[in-house]
């Protein structure tokens, strides 16, 4: 696969330090399933079993606004930060957290 290809596949995506990198899909898969599905849902749309508890309701990836911007790094520190009741994810390292924010950006629709 070249360069192009692994861009548009989203295999590739800019880091935090704005260098291009791969992010690993399924191992941000897993980390979506072990700390936000709880909120945000399977399909990211903020109807997680916890969700329907809470005030104000978790972002639903496919259509709000991100915080801090859509840019993986503005993602991953919302991820690393928390905001309202979504508590933070500092114990993430920067790549898990780069990683994470790229695949809830392939939420959008």
């Amino acid at each position: 696969m070249n360069i192009l290809e692994l861009i548009l596949s989203g295999s590739l995506s800019w880091g935090c330090s704005g260098v291009l990198s791969a992010y690993d899909m399924a191992g941000a898969a897993k980390l979506y399933q072990a700390n936000c599905v709880i909120c945000h849902g399977e399909s990211g749309e903020g109807n997680g079993p916890a969700g329907q508890y809470m005030n104000p309701r978790p972002r639903n990836f496919t259509k709000d606004k991100f915080i801090r911007g859509d840019k993986p790094d503005e993602i991953a520190e919302t991820i690393r930060t928390g905001f309202n009741q979504m508590p933070p994810f500092g114990n993430l390292s920067p790549e898990d957290r780069i990683n994470l924010a790229n695949y809830i950006k392939g939420f959008r629709k």
